[in-house]
């Protein structure tokens, strides 16, 4: 069986808009085109139950539950410390029994394919094919080897 690693936020949770509210309520403006590296802005992510109310994108569970009959499913993220259990409670909730790897170094995650929204994890090379899931945020580059606009598309690559 493949294995493919999905990467969580913005992937199969938008939180843009929320952290973007966060932020606006604090006097703070995200500039999302460039990597966050203001502590004050990454207080949003320190939140111990940031995903307890959480729901995923429309329509990911079900096609991530079509993609486990066929494919091990890895999530893959990197958290902060204090949200790592909240997160893991969310992906429970909503995709069942799954493997959960916290990490900045996604790219070392043996897989046959990674989904990310950020073509910094995509990177080439590691013996596996690469499917960017286009956002406003982070224009394409091309590193990818696929790009998709939703899910819908993520599926079709797969499964094809």
């Amino acid at each position: 069986m493949k294995t493919v690693v999905v990467d969580v936020d913005e992937v199969v949770i938008d939180l843009h808009e929320e952290w973007t509210r966060w932020s606006l309520d604090r006097n703070l403006i995200i500039d999302f085109s460039i990597d966050i590296s203001d502590d004050r802005l990454l207080d949003f992510w320190r939140d111990d139950k940031l995903y307890d109310d959480k729901r995923p994108t429309l329509n990911v569970p079900g096609i991530i539950n079509r993609l486990k009959e066929k494919f091990k499913i890895i999530f893959v993220s990197h958290c902060f410390e204090e949200h790592i259990e909240s997160k893991k409670k969310f992906l429970k909730k909503h995709f069942g029994d799954c493997e959960f790897v916290n990490t900045g170094d996604k790219h070392l995650v043996k897989c046959d394919f990674i989904i990310d929204d950020r073509e910094k994890y995509l990177q080439p090379g590691y013996n596996r094919k690469t499917i960017l899931l286009r956002n406003k945020y982070h224009p394409s580059t091309g590193v990818a080897d696929y790009e998709a606009n939703d899910w819908y598309e993520i599926e079709k690559i797969l499964i094809n």
